[in-house]
């Protein structure tokens, strides 16, 4: 489901069940994150074998309360994570600075915030 949402969007933010959170902001976990180059052909066949890995990977942490698989693409990379959501931005940008992140994704937007755009 979340390699299918990843190549018809750009990207998703999943629970194990196939929930997606609606409010909030999803924020990348330290640690857990991955970055592969896209293949120039058969990129959705390569998004859909990374994430059954990743998620097989990372099973136990995705069971956990308040944990989602998260996957999108930007600039030809595929970036899979397991991300927490938090209820305010403030909260969101504090977390994505403390564990180095490029951005939080404003999840009743479909809004990803970049770091960098946002004063510490």
């Amino acid at each position: 489901m979340i390699a299918r949402a990843t190549v018809r969007t750009g990207g998703a933010t999943l629970a194990t069940d196939g929930t997606a959170p609606t409010d909030g902001y999803a924020v990348s976990l330290p640690g857990l994150e991955t970055v592969q180059e896209l293949p120039a052909t058969g990129a959705q066949a390569f998004i859909a074998a990374q994430v059954v890995t990743y998620l097989q990977a990372h099973a136990d942490i995705l069971e956990a309360a308040g944990n989602y698989a998260g996957a999108w693409t930007d600039a030809g990379r595929l970036y899979l994570d397991v991300s927490t959501v938090v209820a305010t931005l403030d909260r969101a940008l504090e977390l994505g600075r403390r564990h180095d992140q490029l951005a939080v994704f404003d999840l009743a937007t479909g809004q990803e915030i970049r770091l960098e755009s946002v004063p510490a």
